[in-house]
């Protein structure tokens, strides 16, 4: 999710170990056969295990783990709320909801997100677009934005306001090609790009986040109250499938609370709580 100070570019780049430097021209290396092999094979493993931790812990969800879990559950996290679908190959996933204004009261750094994405859960990508409603470069602001994990996320420039109804999308032929989409009902603005991603498509998400930044999670912005609704998984009840309710652990001075589905699986609300 994005990272505020940037209106390009977000969240923290993950850097990858940089190869062995070459010796000296003027210098012989020592014979292979003498070098022995597993101090740098253990430095490297600990190089790659903790750029994996940087990647999972700043740019992903805090989303607990639940493989193979059916039917109705519950998964903690550090910084989502929502609902996600998994044990199905997925399609699309869509939902609609209010642009929520953020009250003046917010931390000055503050943001909240939303978004609908795939392939959150249990994975080291993610396809996502939604909408940031906070503090953006120090100035109150209301953005579209989409992210393909490992990549930074990037804000558009899509006009929103507070109130306007958005519905948003992901959806992928299966074969590595996925589109994120998003349509402003309220003033007819649309944006969509169309990108390519491999590997098995494992879950569907609709969450309200608690986004993070190069220095890891950012004050959350008092929104109130937001519904998601028209939800669609594979042009289906989200319920439809085996679902997880994820549950936002307070860290901070407030949090985001999930309620139940609705009868119709297609629906929640999300409300901001202060921290007693």
């Amino acid at each position: 999710m994005p990272d505020r100070r940037s209106p390009h570019r977000e969240g923290p780049v993950s850097r990858r170990p940089e190869p062995p430097r070459s010796f000296p021209t003027d210098v012989a290396p020592a014979r292979p056969e003498h070098l022995p092999l597993w101090p740098l094979l253990a430095a490297m493993l600990v190089l790659t295990v903790a750029a994996a931790a940087l990647t999972l812990g700043l740019s992903r969800s805090g989303a607990a783990v639940l493989q193979g879990a059916r039917g109705p559950t519950q998964e903690d996290s550090l910084n989502w709320a929502g609902y996600v679908a998994i044990g199905a190959t997925f399609t699309s996933v869509t939902a609609t909801w209010s642009v929520p204004a953020v009250s003046t009261s917010s931390a000055p750094d503050g943001l909240a997100s939303f978004w609908v994405g795939m392939n959150g859960r249990g994975n080291h990508r993610l396809e996502q677009i939604g909408t940031a409603s906070g503090y953006i470069n120090g100035e109150r602001s209301y953005r579209v934005w989409w992210e393909i994990l490992p990549q930074a996320a990037v804000y558009t420039d899509t006009p929103l306001k507070p109130g306007d109804l958005v519905t948003a999308a992901v959806s992928t032929d299966g074969a590595g090609k996925y589109v994120l989409s998003l349509r402003n009902i309220s003033n007819g603005a649309q944006f969509s790009t169309t990108q390519m991603d491999w590997g098995r498509v494992s879950s569907a998400e609709v969450v309200a986040e608690a986004p993070t930044g190069s220095h890891g999670l950012l004050p959350l912005a008092d929104f109130g109250q937001m519904t998601f609704r028209d939800i669609a998984v594979n042009s289906k009840r989200i319920d439809a499938y085996a679902w997880s309710r994820v549950v936002m652990k307070p860290v901070g001075p407030a949090d985001v609370e999930t309620s139940p589905l609705d009868d119709g699986g297609t629906s929640f609300t999300v409300t901001y709580r202060e921290q007693p």
